[in-house]
């Protein structure tokens, strides 16, 4: 059965318009003991995975030049069992420039009340999960 999404590799390849591939990076870090994992889920575009303490992970997004904001679904999970999610809400990123090398974050009453958002500089910025 199809998903709700189309899949990324298609609408890369069908898109009129020259698309670049570019990359914001992310990182969770913890306030609470116990290993985390954040998955960062940007609308049509592939999720990534993110390990609490690992450093920063790239987000690959590809879309012309200007492109508008991109929800992104944020949630957290312990990976200790029964590996319960613990933090979900939305993001939104878009690039400031058309260099498309600093990008800019926007978050909404959607966004986890127990997690706090830094922006860390250029196009990398930290997700802080601060309780269960």
């Amino acid at each position: 059965m199809r998903g709700y999404f189309p899949r990324h590799d298609r609408l890369r390849s069908s898109s009129p318009v020259k698309e670049t591939l570019i990359a914001a990076q992310v990182q969770l870090l913890t306030q609470v003991s116990g290993t985390y994992i954040l998955t960062f889920i940007p609308y049509m575009f592939p999720p990534v995975e993110a390990t609490s303490g690992a450093g920063y992970v790239d987000i690959d997004l590809a879309g012309p030049p200007g492109t508008q904001e991109v929800a992104c679904q944020v949630s957290v999970k312990e990976t200790a069992w029964p590996g319960q999610t613990l933090a979900n809400g939305v993001l939104y990123l878009h690039w400031t420039d058309d260099s498309q090398t600093t990008i800019a974050t926007r978050q909404t009453e959607g966004f986890p009340q127990n997690c706090k958002l830094t922006e860390d500089g250029g196009a990398q910025f930290t997700i802080t999960f601060q309780s269960r």
